[in-house]
């Protein structure tokens, strides 16, 4: 007899539905969601291990996950309690987060009669910083590695880029090193491989973004 978690892969995969799917949401094979990108999450900083030890909690990395499916991604962040007596009485609950590319916030919205257009795409952050024009590294077990990052314009004021220029960093003499975005938001969890999930991010998202053009 298979062991327990080896009994589930032994069934057969159904799928009865009969109504097409739209969108992102349509799946490639009906039976099951195909994932682009299973990533390895990426370690809390020092100063959030301390945060959560000072809550008498620790990450939970092995229930926590991140997946790049094939119209959306899904992560999910998890702590558990690190005092041994305590955890019977302080289960952690899960903390999903779910999104379609082919609708908000990473849907291409045409505003003003169809003049301007934002396109929201996801990159990568150099978490560096330029310092009398040398990129010095900060200790990433301290202040982090480079991140992933939700872009919402590729440029604002409709013709200025989203960039980080000379002006940005004093012609190299202090600030954030020049082609990272301006306007972002880093997402709470990280993959562990930032440059694989940003790349096969920018395969991805066009293609589900696609199946609905109009966005949402």
């Amino acid at each position: 007899m298979a062991a327990p978690e080896k009994q589930a892969m032994n069934l057969q995969q159904i799928s009865d539905r009969t109504t097409a799917q739209k969108g992102a949401t349509r799946l490639s094979d009906p039976s099951h969601i195909k994932i682009w990108f299973n990533a390895e999450p990426q370690e809390p900083t020092c100063c959030a291990k301390y945060a959560l030890c000072c809550s008498g909690l620790a990450f939970d990395k092995e229930r926590s996950y991140m997946y790049l499916r094939e119209g959306a991604l899904e992560h999910n962040r998890v702590n558990k309690c690190c005092i041994k007596a305590l955890e019977p009485c302080n289960k952690q609950p899960d903390w999903i987060s779910l999104q379609y590319f082919d609708k908000k916030p990473y849907a291409k919205i045409k505003k003003c009669g169809g003049c301007c257009s934002f396109e929201p795409y996801i990159e990568k952050v150099d978490n560096g910083c330029m310092i009398c024009c040398t990129k010095v590294t900060c200790h990433q077990s301290c202040c982090g590695k480079d991140f992933m990052t939700y872009v919402p314009v590729a440029s604002y004021c409709c013709c200025f880029p989203n960039r980080v220029n000379w002006c940005c960093n004093c012609c190299g003499l202090w600030g954030p090193p020049d082609g990272n975005p301006l306007i972002h938001i880093p997402y709470f969890m990280q993959p562990e491989d930032v440059d694989g999930f940003v790349a096969q991010c920018k395969q991805v998202i066009p293609a589900a973004r696609a199946m609905h053009p109009t966005g949402a």
